[in-house]
């Protein structure tokens, strides 16, 4: 240790536990146990309060000495890709390196994806290895309830339609863990509540929900997945159709927001609301020709409130699938945790976290 009071060894033979040493009396502290391959290096941190070590089963742990327990394990993969998981089994994952893992569930096994929403936390993950204390909502270690197994009913795969109307069935049966939600993907896109989905309905130990969905021409890919009572997802049922209709003219929307003028002057700013207008101007002029028409909304200064700005959003949501969307933000922004917040012209003291939480 960098005080030289300690030593870490680890005998490879006794289960590839690492044990700490008192220098001065040459007796064991305390062990270490997880690796599932010979430890081949271990190291101090300039505190003396954790310890790294790395193994052959592909890991490296952090520790913490005073309690003897794993705060997390970091994983590289030869892609260049990485993974950070703690115990409970929260992670945070670079890009594509969730893909490399894997959950085994009785004799089923999942893909990651399958606990993003319940496990993927890099908010949690960062403030363990900073040393706070965080409450786990959530235990993997407990066990994990076994999704459903979800299947889009109708239509037939690959059917084609004459109509840009088609009425999509999701299928979801209990394997044990219950059916919390079903979900349909629409080339990506989730369809919410708000677009004519029929709540689920139960019968014995399925459930189905409706959906009315408007095709794009060409092929239209559907993905069903559900969630069992704690939230861990099934994994996920495909379906692609195609519409033949004569294609329809794709139009442009925009809404564009521009302030150089808060209502607190000391937020000013010189070149948000030119910005904002440029991009206005831009697509006034290049969008004629691409698009069917170009819709504009833009907001500049004293009109763009909280208010404001998410009565104009509420206006896009009418807007048809195989439209164009672009939403220009020119402004001040404060990212608090894993969010964006835009400050609008009527929040003052963006500098508290409280009054950007609830009216940026």
């Amino acid at each position: 240790s960098p005080d030289g009071k300690y030593i870490l060894s680890s005998d490879p033979s006794e289960d590839n536990v690492i044990t700490l040493w008192d220098i001065a009396t040459g007796k064991e502290i305390k062990l270490f146990g997880g690796h599932r391959g010979g430890v081949n290096s271990l190291a101090f941190t300039l505190d003396a309060r954790h310890f790294l070590s790395n193994s052959y089963d592909g890991t490296t742990r952090l520790w913490d000495i005073s309690t003897g327990k794993e705060i997390a394990q970091f994983i590289s993969f030869t892609d260049g890709e990485w993974v950070v998981i703690t115990p409970e089994g929260y992670f945070n994952a670079s890009p594509n390196g969730a893909k490399h893992l894997n959950v085994r569930v009785g004799n089923n096994v999942y893909s990651i994806d399958n606990f993003y929403e319940k496990f993927f936390n890099p908010v949690y993950v960062a403030s363990v290895l900073q040393g706070k204390k965080v409450e786990a909502v959530a235990d993997i270690r407990k066990g994990v309830l076994t999704p459903p197994d979800v299947k889009i009913t109708s239509p037939e795969p690959n059917k084609e339609f004459s109509t840009d109307t088609v009425t999509i069935t999701v299928s979801a049966k209990d394997t044990g863990g219950g059916i919390d939600e079903i979900r349909l993907y629409h080339n990506g896109k989730a369809i919410g509540e708000d677009q004519r989905a029929v709540k689920i309905v139960p019968k014995g130990n399925e459930a189905t929900k409706t959906y009315t969905v408007t095709l794009v021409d060409g092929a239209n890919t559907f993905r069903a997945t559900a969630f069992s009572k704690d939230r861990t997802e099934s994994n996920p049922y495909e379906l692609i159709v195609k519409l033949t209709a004569p294609s329809k003219d794709v139009s442009l929307y925009i809404l564009a927001v521009g302030i150089n003028k808060y209502k607190n002057p000391a937020l000013n700013l010189n070149y948000a609301e030119p910005d904002a207008k440029g991009i206005v101007d831009f697509f006034k002029q290049k969008g004629e020709g691409l698009f069917k028409k170009v819709e504009i909304i833009d907001m500049y200064n004293e009109q763009a409130t909280k208010e404001g700005i998410t009565s104009k959003l509420k206006q896009l949501e009418n807007t048809n699938p195989q439209d164009a969307v672009l939403i220009y933000l020119a402004g001040h922004g404060e990212s608090i945790g894993d969010k964006w917040y835009f400050i609008p012209h009527e929040l003052t003291y963006p500098e508290r976290e409280e009054d950007v939480k609830t009216k940026g």
